[in-house]
């Protein structure tokens, strides 16, 4: 899944890659279905996970061959597995004065110092 969007919620494209993954590893996953009625499991797939970050998603897709080594898991049972992925973090509520009052690591002490030997006098020195 797109690690950009690790910490958006579970939408139709998602559901598509959890369903594929599934049966991937599970190769009876959906079989003997009709379209109709897999359109219908996705649908509830995503109206259940909706509230899941992708994050959440990817890790529980992770867990599952594990956890579930002979059979797919039941909707719940995934639902279950999502709950215990890591919460995402939050930094929204970050603010810059808080990262001024912390103390660079020695490489970042070391490209300050090499950053201001190249500006001097409000100048790029080459």
């Amino acid at each position: 899944m797109n690690e950009k969007n690790l910490l958006t919620r579970v939408g139709p494209m998602e559901i598509n890659q959890v369903f594929a993954t599934l049966h991937l590893i599970y190769p009876a996953f959906m079989k003997g279905m009709s379209e109709e009625e897999e359109q219908q499991a996705r649908r509830l797939w995503l109206r259940a996970l909706s509230s899941c970050s992708v994050k959440a998603v990817t890790a529980a897709l992770d867990m599952t061959p594990d956890r579930f080594p002979s059979f797919c898991p039941k909707l719940g049972e995934f639902k279950s597995l999502c709950r215990l992925a890591p919460a995402p973090k939050d930094y929204s509520m970050l603010r810059l004065s808080d990262l001024s009052r912390s103390e660079p690591t020695a490489k970042g002490q070391e490209a300050i110092a090499a950053l201001k030997g190249l500006v001097k006098g409000g100048k790029v020195n080459d």
